[in-house]
């Protein structure tokens, strides 16, 4: 299971990346270009945003879109409160004919 943590770990990485290539690039003597260094960072950043997205996505499959979630939520809360008043006036209405039952039943007798 891909988590933000794991999302936030990738972004670290990327920049403790980017920083070594700074610095590689500022101690070299002309070794390797700046422009090579900033083409390579590039397609280093190029590689990690695509797996940021394919994480992304598979996030969202699991996971599902949170509007919906927060959505489906609400109306169970609301059916769920629905239900309750219902089951607590049949309820009542179950007492009330137990007793009238009871009453019957002693006065017959």
């Amino acid at each position: 299971v891909i988590t933000m943590s794991t999302i936030a770990e990738a972004e670290d990485r990327l920049k403790t990346i980017e920083e070594r290539l700074l610095a590689v690039e500022s101690t070299s003597a002309g070794a390797a270009s700046t422009a090579d260094v900033e083409l390579a960072l590039h397609q280093y950043q190029k590689q990690i945003l695509g797996k940021l997205k394919e994480v992304r996505e598979k996030i969202a499959e699991e996971g599902g879109d949170i509007s919906t979630i927060r959505r489906e939520r609400d109306e169970a809360v609301s059916q769920n409160a629905l239900l309750s008043k219902e089951i607590a006036k049949l309820n009542y209405r179950v007492q009330h004919l137990v007793k009238a039952l009871n009453a019957e039943e002693t006065r017959d007798r």
